[in-house]
């Protein structure tokens, strides 16, 4: 059998750690032939593939039958829910708004945050609009589960402008959203989050989730250094 042969039999196959290496192989070396065979490993028997197959659609904006993503949110588990919602936005924001937006006021908090996300993505001025309202009544709400959701929706979304929100959650009193907050910046890679992190350096008030959050901006930290501080600056003040 061919190498390719092999590759389709382990992606049609149970096993899903061979189905997702498979996938993984194609998209590197076959982009043809994956885009062909991600569709199909919607219809897998493992969650784990379903699940990664829709992230890799939405990341390479794969034009597939909206209703069979529309079937998955319909009957597949929580995992799956709000991953199919985002690549629904992306396939046809218009065609199917009117399928998301309900998802809003839904009582499973991950099907709202994949709503949110979705609709401030992909949707017209007016749905992002009504997601963020959405988003900033979960941040104010006393609900750590609801804040740590809002944090990774942000982060999710990729919209720096929401970072106000986010530096928000970062000073909240309880531990885990703090977490949360800090790793969902770091994913952000915002000016204005990266200042404000600065300014803690500066006044001493520093802990290790400082230093991971900045230690995930990676190589774009750089600029944003160079951009505000001179050497002397950074060196002396900020002891980056």
């Amino acid at each position: 059998k061919s190498s390719i042969d092999i590759l389709k039999k382990y992606i049609h196959g149970k096993d899903y750690n061979r189905a997702i290496y498979a996938l993984s192989i194609l998209e590197k070396y076959n982009k043809n032939l994956f885009i062909n065979e991600i569709s199909a490993a919607l219809s897998h028997s493992s969650i784990f593939v379903r699940k990664y197959a829709l992230i890799k659609i939405e990341h390479f904006k794969i034009k597939i039958d909206s209703n069979k993503v529309k079937k998955l949110i319909l009957t597949d588990e929580d995992a799956i829910n709000p991953i199919g919602l985002i690549v629904l936005a992306s396939l046809n924001i218009n065609e199917n708004i009117e399928f998301i937006t309900p998802y809003l006021q839904n009582n499973n908090l991950h099907l709202k945050s994949g709503a949110i996300v979705a609709l401030m993505k992909y949707a017209n001025a007016h749905y992002y609009k009504l997601a963020k309202q959405y988003l900033i009544t979960m941040i104010d709400r006393n609900d750590s589960e609801e804040k740590i959701m809002a944090a990774k929706s942000i982060e999710l979304i990729k919209k720096k402008n929401l970072s106000t929100l986010l530096l928000k959650l970062m000073q909240d009193n309880t531990a885990d959203v703090k977490k949360q907050a800090y790793l969902s910046a770091g994913e952000l890679k915002s000016e204005k989050i990266f200042l404000a992190i600065a300014d803690e350096f500066n006044s001493g008030s520093i802990s290790t989730m400082h230093y991971h959050c900045l230690s995930l901006y990676g190589k774009k930290i750089i600029p944003l250094i160079e951009k505000n501080f001179s050497r002397s600056s950074y060196e002396t003040q900020y002891h980056f």
